[in-house]
């Protein structure tokens, strides 16, 4: 593990709670790992899925974050990681699904809707799962933030790979939470919990007395940041039409901007986080 962790990760040693999910899953231990954003716990299931014998199965509902993790491994040399979700065309996911079967992919990324497909239901009962991931487990609870309800069913998914070790990943999980996804599961889990206090970040909140006001406000904290840092900025906002109309108010005041959101063509969703991803907006 160590060779691999150096040779291709490209680190020299694991995080105190990195290593003790890494040790639990290795062991064939299901557990719950509650660590902050940045942590790194993608590293917590990317490692092990080169070393366990069968598939890794990762559930994602961020299909974003699935893309950025597959450049990232394809990067370090990594060819044995495929996503399966909504963006990828009808043919290239049979030849996806065929390579699954056929043994070409060791680490495999599906967003929740497809565990309601029949066709990838049979696909992992046929093939040896090793490790079953669920990324974002706080979907699972009625009362996390942003819950889905593929995610209530995933305990009939662990029925599906009796064999599999579980792994369930979050940064955000409060104790009423982490016990609803450990009832949910039906397993017994060790909770791997990592300090979540964050001196790299802050939250404020400003009043705004409308949307101009909001407008001003927003533009003024872009230009500060600009002239302070080249990092880059990401605005939340509550429609995918004011995500719209938003980045044309910035474009229109010479902010680099683009919009991104569901609702978008997969060609444009792509384009917009290539672009971002090279520091072009």
């Amino acid at each position: 593990p160590q060779d691999l962790l150096t040779r291709v990760f490209g680190i020299q040693k694991l995080r105190d709670k990195q290593r003790q999910s890494i040790d639990l899953t290795m062991s064939g231990k299901h557990s719950l790992a509650l660590l902050p954003t940045g942590y790194g716990k993608s590293l917590c299931y990317q490692l092990p899925s080169q070393l366990l014998p069968g598939v890794t199965l990762v559930i994602s509902p961020l299909i974003a974050l699935m893309e950025d993790q597959i450049n990232g491994l394809r990067k370090r040399g990594i060819t044995n990681a495929t996503v399966l979700n909504s963006s990828v065309a009808p043919e290239e996911l049979q030849e996806r699904l065929e390579g699954i079967r056929a043994g070409a992919y060791r680490l495999v990324y599906i967003a929740p809707e497809r565990l309601d497909s029949p066709r990838f239901r049979a696909l992992i009962a046929s093939i040896n799962v090793s490790l079953l991931v669920i990324d974002e487990a706080h979907c699972i609870s009625q009362w996390g933030h942003d819950f889905r309800p593929q995610y209530r069913n995933m305990k009939a998914v662990i029925e599906q790979v009796p064999d599999a070790t579980v792994l369930a990943l979050t940064a955000t999980a409060t104790p009423r939470v982490q016990r609803d996804i450990v009832d949910n599961l039906g397993l017994p889990m060790t909770v791997v919990l990592r300090d979540f206090d964050r001196p790299n970040l802050r939250l404020e909140v400003e009043k705004c007395e409308n949307a101009a006001d909001k407008d001003r406000l927003l533009f003024a904290r872009l230009k500060k940041l600009s002239q302070e840092s080249d990092g880059s900025t990401i605005v939340y906002v509550s429609s995918r039409k004011e995500a719209e109309a938003l980045s044309k108010r910035l474009t229109d005041n010479g902010f680099k901007a683009a919009y991104y959101h569901a609702g978008l063509p997969v060609a444009m969703r792509k384009a917009a986080q290539k672009r971002f991803e090279e520091d072009k907006i």
